[in-house]
C-alpha cells in the first residue's frame, strides 16, 4: 500500500504501520509491548489498531537541529552575551 493512501486511513493495522515506516512487523510489536506507540487499542482484546494522527505526531517528535540552525542559534547566544 502506499504512504498516500495510508495516510488517508484514520486507523492502522500493524501492517499498515510497518508499511509506512519500513519497520519491519517484528520490530512493531516490539514497540507495542514496551507501549511506546501512542493510540493504541484493542477493542477485543487481541486485535491492534493504531491512530494514524497520534502515531504520525510521535514519529516526528523529537526532530534533529540542521547544522545551519545550531550555527545560527550559537552566533546569537554569542551576540546577546
Amino acid at each position: 500500500m502506499e504512504k498516500n493512501s495510508l495516510e488517508q486511513k484514520r486507523v492502522w493495522r500493524v501492517k499498515d504501520f510497518s508499511s509506512y515506516t519500513g519497520w519491519k512487523e517484528s520490530y512493531v510489536y516490539k514497540l507495542l509491548m514496551q507501549n511506546l506507540i501512542p493510540g493504541v487499542s484493542k477493542p477485543n482484546g487481541k486485535t491492534v489498531f493504531i491512530d494514524s494522527e497520534k502515531a504520525i505526531l510521535w514519529l516526528l517528535s523529537n526532530p534533529q537541529k540542521t547544522q545551519e540552525e545550531i550555527d545560527s542559534e550559537a552566533a546569537t547566544f554569542v551576540a546577546l552575551r
